[in-house]
């Protein structure tokens, strides 16, 4: 996987410091992961799907406006994966990750 970023381009085995993203396959079906470790930045996710075909994209995303959340007895599904959403435009997948975040897309063909 080749991620590319506004700051740099980088290959799948030297990390880029800004984003983490990856990619699998099983029975085609395609799963993105993205990760935004930024405590102060939101990031606009622009993928280009290259030797894959989606004709549905789903997404959820782990992440609290509240950077210290946690789930506790009182509010055990306070910090849980909830839908996102994402779109799915020819071969690009676009979404919005927010600061301190973890998105996965399932793009179905």
């Amino acid at each position: 996987m080749k991620v590319e970023t506004d700051a740099a381009t980088v290959e799948k085995d030297k990390p880029s410091p800004d984003l983490s993203a990856s990619a699998s396959t099983k029975d085609g079906m395609v799963v993105l992961s993205f990760v935004n470790p930024f405590p102060d930045q939101d990031l606009e996710i622009q993928c280009a799907l290259r030797g894959a075909n989606a004709k549905d994209a789903t997404a959820l995303l782990l992440h609290d406006a509240d950077c210290n959340a946690y789930n506790s007895f009182d509010a055990p599904d306070r910090v849980m994966p909830r839908p996102h959403t994402v779109k799915l435009e020819g071969a690009t997948v676009r979404l919005d990750l927010p600061r301190m975040s973890v998105a996965t897309v399932t793009l179905a063909p």
